[in-house]
């Protein structure tokens, strides 16, 4: 997660269930004085296939 257009970055912790339409979920503390929160996630199978996405400002605050 990135609070101000991914100038910086924090790693959340997900928790979820193995398999192809696993669901992970992770816990954010959004700052004060946050307005948007940026994501970026990657992903790796075990055939070394592999991709990653950043969504800056992907959701406002309010």
């Amino acid at each position: 997660m990135s609070f101000d257009d991914g100038k910086t970055w924090t790693a959340v912790e997900l928790d979820g269930a193995r398999g192809r339409s696993a669901a992970w979920e992770g816990t954010v503390r959004v700052p004060a004085d946050a307005r948007y929160i940026s994501v970026r996630a990657s992903a790796e199978d075990d055939q070394g296939g592999s991709v990653r996405q950043e969504i800056i400002r992907a959701v406002g605050v309010k």
